[in-house]
């Protein structure tokens, strides 16, 4: 599916859910290195 597909698909959907996880890592000035994590849920009913 195309992604210009998926805004039709979806409002033709009556439900559906997501989950979404996604990890970062960042150097401080100090040159530490910094990791962190996002985790996001999503649903539609």
């Amino acid at each position: 599916m195309t992604s210009s597909a998926w805004p039709e698909f979806l409002a033709k959907t009556p439900r559906f859910s997501f989950n979404l996880n996604s990890s970062y890592e960042v150097l401080s000035e100090s040159g530490q290195k910094i990791e962190f994590a996002v985790r996001t849920e999503g649903h539609r009913e």
